[in-house]
């Protein structure tokens, strides 16, 4: 028994410096995959940064992201004539709400603009085309899709 709890204080004492670690690493590394950050905002998500923005998409892509191994949804809208980053949630997520966004939609975003990697983004919380509305998370940053992983069985 002393032997267990050993090792658990050594595996709860190590793992977060290695956590730290890893993310310092990838901070400082310009040339590394998308990491997993629009999944559940990476804690990114500020209630403080929301505003709704309107523009046009220019390009919608999936990113493959590194961190949790699912595909995202992100935005390149055009706002005041310059383009920003929109990212929406797990690409399953929307293939399952049944919304499709393509170039040339006008849209309504509001969201938390952060920044990432050096960029300004905003981590959406809804998308408003016409009278359509998807919501993606809460008025906290918390994913709506967290309840569908429990109902379809996703992980």
């Amino acid at each position: 028994m002393r032997r267990l709890s050993l090792l658990l204080a050594a595996t709860i004492t190590l793992a977060p410096s290695s956590l730290l670690l890893a993310q310092d690493t990838d901070a400082n590394s310009s040339s590394r995959p998308h990491m997993c950050r629009h999944g559940h905002g990476g804690g990114m998500f500020d209630a403080g940064t929301v505003s709704t923005i309107r523009g046009v998409v220019d390009e919608v892509s999936r990113v493959n992201c590194e961190g949790c191994g699912h595909t995202g949804v992100h935005l390149s809208l055009t706002v005041d004539s310059k383009p920003l980053s929109i990212h929406l949630g797990p690409a399953w997520f929307l293939d399952e709400s049944g919304v499709e966004l393509a170039k040339g939609d006008e849209l309504s975003v509001t969201g938390s603009r952060v920044e990432m990697d050096g960029e300004d983004v905003v981590i959406a919380a809804t998308v408003e085309r016409g009278d359509s509305v998807l919501k993606l998370r809460d008025s906290d940053g918390f994913p709506v899709w967290g309840g569908w992983r429990k109902a379809s069985g996703r992980s």
